[in-house]
């Protein structure tokens, strides 16, 4: 039979359902366009392209074909063949009617309609999912979790359906499987340390599935809400697709109302469509916080260091400096990224406006190019001072009082500790001093003979210390050339990088002068400059800075 020919749907609204036609015990296929806008009911299957088994999705000789009625056959790959089977015999399949497939029911020849998936997955009810499973601990690990569109399709679904085999379940239960799972690894003193579980990409996925639907629903626990560049730090690097662009374009259902710009083009390259995805980002948010992913490029390409490469494996700044709903930092004064002009397409420049404030002088030798199993170690207190007394005979003739507050000083700074104007004096340097007790007896914290009596209070502590231990990772210290100021940066920093306050940024950046231009390096923080009190933007107004 000749290949199946798609013809244009009517409408922007409109897509095609696959139906399922049962008659005299077999199933039958026929494609039938439908109205979103008049809110069909119908199913919307989620599953990798690939065989779970071989994960293999270009070897040719493992596609089928599949006859649509008697008007023309579609290739599919072997997975996809399987499932269809599946739900033909199946009484699951059974009370299906209409199926959305995004491999049959999307012309995959079709730029525009490769962008439609969003209204699909708002649209769904259901989705069935890995077929294969031998215990909990190994379909967590399957590749189905690690699939980028897994998220939007699990979390704007109102009944998740996980088939397993003859069962199905709700996917939600999983989460809820999961912690009482993990409750179980607890050792002797209640503290889960060594989580086999916890490890997989299920589990990664399943519990920001949980957060991107409490999103959706517009439900805030103690966490705060889950911002939309949150969702992509925490989610874009972690999973795959097989086209790159989708890294981001996937998560799209997830942006922040009122200011939802950004949207699928695969007429772009992916170095473009990167670039026009940070500056719509920039544009609508009149932020800069996305500088605090900014990371280099993977491949050659003409990708501009303000956008973030996202096929890279993880962001080489580590954790943003103003990351979470909590962040008080305010180095702009609250002064917004005022864009001139509308994003265009193919341009890589961004004009922004801001100050110039200091230059990096010397990096510390110390680095932390990934976490270590104990978060707390990635702090390397005793090592930097070794560091910075190395480089500095100064240090040698301050007498206890005066070293023990450099040691706070540089505990502060790897740390990002600076509450600001929120704690008067006394109260910053107490908090301060019992952190940094804190990590100094972090290993041996239960034998002090005040631990029973304030029990409560050094758990609190270490976990503080350890989410705060978590920023310094896949960074430096350094100090500014003026006033011998200390500061944390980016692994990729060097001495004559410039510090930097530009509008629209919650954190100083990093800037490198290239030509008649400066490069991003990222975000840093900078001992009395986190709010910004120091820069009289009135008087002397802001400098234009051309970022490319």
């Amino acid at each position: 039979m000749m290949k199946y020919r798609y013809y244009p749907l009517s409408t922007p609204s409109s897509t095609r359902l696959l139906a399922l036609l049962q008659e005299q015990g077999s199933t039958s296929y026929e494609l039938q366009e439908v109205d979103l806008d008049t809110k069909p009911s119908f199913e919307a299957l989620s599953y990798t392209w690939s065989d779970p088994d071989t994960e293999t999705v270009d070897d040719t000789d493992e596609n089928v074909e599949v006859c649509i009625g008697e008007v023309g056959c579609l290739t599919i790959t072997k997975n996809l063949h399987t499932i269809l089977q599946y739900l033909s015999d199946s009484e699951q399949g059974q009370n299906m009617k209409k199926v959305w497939i995004d491999q049959i029911c999307i012309d995959q020849e079709n730029l525009e309609e490769l962008g439609q998936k969003l209204g699909i997955t708002r649209q769904a009810r259901e989705f069935t999912k890995e077929q294969y499973l031998g215990s909990f601990a190994l379909f967590l690990g399957r590749k189905w979790f690690s699939r980028a569109w897994v998220v939007q399709e699990a979390a704007l679904s109102s009944k998740p359906v996980v088939i397993h085999g003859g069962q199905t379940f709700d996917l939600r239960a999983l989460d809820c499987l999961l912690l009482v799972a993990v409750s179980l690894e607890k050792d002797d003193s209640g503290r889960v340390r060594h989580s086999e579980l916890l490890k997989t990409r299920g589990a990664h996925m399943l519990r920001h599935i949980q957060r991107c639907r409490q999103r959706v629903l517009n439900v805030v626990d103690r966490r705060g809400r889950l911002g939309f560049l949150d969702i992509l730090q925490k989610l874009s690097f972690a999973t795959d697709a097989t086209d790159a662009r989708d890294q981001v374009y996937a998560f799209l259902a997830f942006q922040d109302e009122g200011i939802i710009s950004i949207r699928r083009d695969y007429s772009l390259s992916t170095s473009f469509a990167f670039a026009m995805i940070a500056a719509n980002f920039i544009y609508s948010t009149k932020s800069l916080a996305i500088l605090g992913l900014v990371l280099g490029k993977l491949l050659p390409g003409p990708l501009p260091s303000w956008a973030v490469d996202w096929r890279k494996a993880q962001s080489t700044q580590g954790t943003r400096l103003d990351a979470g709903v909590h962040c008080r930092f305010n180095a702009a004064c609250d002064h917004p990224h005022i864009p001139k002009m509308e994003p265009l397409a193919y341009d890589l420049q961004l004009l922004v406006r801001g100050k110039i404030i200091n230059r990096v002088a010397r990096v510390s030798a110390v680095t932390r190019p990934r976490s270590e199993s104990a978060p707390i170690d990635n702090v390397r207190l005793t090592k930097e001072i070794e560091n910075i007394s190395n480089l500095d005979s100064k240090l040698e003739g301050l007498d206890e009082a005066a070293k023990t507050d450099f040691i706070k000083r540089v505990f502060a700074v790897l740390v990002a500790y600076d509450p600001g104007c929120a704690l008067d004096e006394g109260e910053k340097d107490l908090d301060l001093t019992n952190l940094l007790f804190t990590y100094n007896h972090s290993s041996s914290i239960k034998q002090l003979s005040e631990y029973a009596e304030k029990s409560e209070y050094f758990e609190t502590a270490l976990k503080k210390l350890a989410r705060r231990a978590g920023i310094v990772v896949r960074k430096r210290l350094f100090t500014g050339a003026d006033k011998r100021l200390l500061g944390l940066g980016p692994t990729d920093l060097s001495p004559g990088d410039l510090i930097c306050v530009l509008h629209g940024s919650r954190v100083p950046i990093l800037l490198r002068s290239r030509g008649h231009g400066y490069e991003v390096i990222g975000q840093c923080y900078y001992e009395n400059w986190m709010y910004g009190k120091q820069v009289d933007w009135e008087e002397h107004g802001a400098d234009e800075l051309n970022l490319f």
